[in-house]
Formats: C-alpha cells, structure tokens, sequence
C-alpha cells in the first residue's frame, strides 16, 4: 500500500466504526480497484472490509468509472494539437459547419474483456491521469476510414490490408465528394486530416 499512497490512516471514532482517509492521492492508486487497497491494507496489519473503502473514497469525492478511450499522443502531438486550437478557437460557426473531418481507426475484434476503473471526482472525465491511452494500430482488429462533419456522418469505408499512399489517395476519391454532396457542405470546404505520413505523401 504504500507504493500507492504516501500517506493513508485510519481513524476510529466514538461510534467504533473504521473510517479510510486518503490524505495524499498518487496518481497510480486511481487504477486499483478496492479490493485490491484491502489486501494491501490486510498485508500490513489493517482489516476493513471493500465495502468501507468504496464509501470511504465515495466521501472524499472519487468515484469508480469507466476511463475514457484517448489517443496515445507524444509530446509533439500535444503541443501541435494545442496550436491548432489555438489558432481556430475564434473561428465563427459558419466555418464549422464547412469542415470534413477524416481519419482512421481500428476496431478491435477479440481484445481484453475485463472491465476497468478509474477513481476521479465529478467532471475530471478527461484529465490525463483518469483516461485509458490507446493505439490506432495492433492485431486482431479491422480497419475503417470514415468522415463526418457538423450535419452528419459521411461514408464508412474498410480498410483491406496495410493502407499506404496510393491506396488512400484512391479511398478519397471514391468517398470524399460524395460525403461533401450529401452533407450539402457547398462549394467552400475544408478538408481535414491528420499528419499521418500517407496522407502528406506527394506521390
């Protein structure tokens, strides 16, 4: 337990009933389920049960949620991510509306089936340290290409294989104009994409 916390008691009251206090919260405890804070807490001498601690964190505010799905980003991503919202954040509605935006994701066929936790307080859902990093690329899975923008989704298309330039450059013209039409975006649009190095080939 204390590779969890630097500082954890236990605090016995007139009423005999054992309250758990967390007075410095690390990170790394967000991910341990109670039942694993009880065993620890067994191994050095402590008996209380799951059920108090679950309470216990309750009280101070934490609560046990599924983490949110996030990209796994470099620093470099971060920091370019933060420029782009930097430099659109004025942008007027009317510009929204005309943005295609487009990408590619994997979706796994037989992955993990356990379910996991996190401890985080109300309306913290996307601080770092509560979400799950994922990768766009691994086995077992299928890849698809799809677009949307403010009015509505656009064509879905699979991905066969290991996508390189041409191939991508082949899946826009058989997807892109036909999402623009029937998303009624006009004639002044934008596309977006992200700088995955197939997309920002010259070939």
């Amino acid at each position: 337990l204390l590779a969890y916390c630097s500082r954890l008691f236990l605090f016995f009251g007139d009423s005999k009933r054992v309250r758990l206090g967390v007075l410095a919260w690390r990170p790394s405890l967000r991910s341990v389920t109670a039942e694993e804070l009880r065993k620890d807490l067994s191994d050095v001498g402590t008996e209380v049960s799951a059920q108090t601690i679950r309470r216990t964190l309750r009280n101070e505010g934490l609560h046990a949620r599924t983490p949110r799905r996030t990209p796994l980003l470099s620093p470099k991503n971060k920091k370019s991510r933060l420029q782009y919202a930097k430099s659109h954040v004025d942008k007027p509605q009317k510009f929204w509306d005309s943005v295609l935006w487009t990408n590619e994701t994997n979706l796994e066929l037989f992955g993990p089936m356990d379910q996991r936790y996190v401890w985080r307080r109300k309306n913290k859902t996307y601080e770092e340290k509560n979400t799950l990093p994922i990768v766009k690329h691994g086995g077992g899975s299928i890849m698809l290409w799809g677009c949307f923008a403010s009015a509505g989704t656009g064509k879905l298309q699979r991905v066969q294989g290991t996508m390189n330039s041409l191939q991508y450059q082949e899946l826009l013209d058989d997807n892109v104009m036909q999402s623009v039409t029937n998303l009624r975006l006009g004639r002044r649009w934008t596309f977006q994409q992200d700088n995955d190095p197939k997309h920002t080939s010259k070939s």
